[in-house]
């Protein structure tokens, strides 16, 4: 095949692939529809005293009234520093950082 029969051909395959992926991304979403939900982002940062959140804090798995038991490094070792810290924001047990 000649080099630009295979580009063609390429060029065909991506331009048919795009168009499935974009038709199936609609069936995603219901039209009309708005959250019920509460918005917790604010200028602050992510607010983890909202009831029904649109944007919830994580839950460690291994405890979730201790989310430090889910701070560990690779080795199960406790964070430490600005790592536990920005760790227990994630589970929404820390205030978020101040911005310098």
């Amino acid at each position: 095949m000649a080099p630009s029969r295979k580009q063609a051909l390429f060029g065909c395959a991506a331009l048919l692939a795009l168009v499935a992926m974009a038709s199936a991304l609609p069936a995603c979403a219901e039209q009309g529809t708005t959250p019920t939900c509460e918005d917790n982002i604010t200028e602050d940062g992510m607010q983890a005293d909202v009831d029904d959140a649109c944007n919830p804090f994580g839950v460690c798995k291994k405890d979730p009234a201790n989310p430090e038991k889910c701070c560990v490094d690779d080795n199960g070792d406790p964070l430490t520093g600005a790592r536990f810290d920005a760790c227990m924001y994630g589970f929404g047990a820390y205030e978020p950082p101040e911005n310098p």
